[in-house]
């Protein structure tokens, strides 16, 4: 019998792979978390909010309501939990996608750290304040416990 390859596993640990003649050297995985982008603006950063499509090492699409300007310092981080830091990227492209949303392609300065991969593919999992014990925490022993 053999086991079927675990995809996200495999995605998560692939080592980035350096951009070639195809722009798409990295694979991409579908996504649809929450995320800022931010591009300079004036004298400040001027920030959106927007969904992933999809992500990969080597950048993202992402859907948003504000088209921001093609710009080669720009930044993105998820935003669910207590959100991610930035990180760097380029804004290659801002198509128009009906109704009202501008479809965003970003490439990533450094390839995306796997945590933020992680968190973009399999979420953020809330902690369980009133759940039972993990096996690794200390119970005091009772007689009822080995009925």
């Amino acid at each position: 019998m053999t086991d079927k390859p675990n995809r996200i596993l495999e995605f998560l640990t692939t080592p980035p792979r350096p951009e070639g003649d195809a722009c798409r050297s990295n694979r991409r995985r579908k996504s649809t978390a929450p995320v800022e982008i931010s591009w300079p603006d004036g004298g400040g950063w001027r920030t959106a909010r927007a969904r992933l499509r999809n992500i990969s090492r080597g950048g993202a699409a992402l859907i948003a309501a504000v088209p921001p300007p093609l710009t080669r310092k720009a930044r993105l981080r998820l935003t669910e939990g207590e959100g991610t830091p930035w990180i760097e990227a380029e804004i290659l492209a801002a198509d128009a996608q009906p109704p009202k949303r501008q479809l965003v392609r970003v490439r990533f300065i450094d390839p995306c750290p796997s945590f933020m991969l992680q968190l973009a593919i399999l979420g953020f999992v809330e902690a369980d304040d009133e759940g039972p014990p993990s096996p690794c925490e200390w119970v005091a022993w009772t007689p009822e416990m080995t009925k």
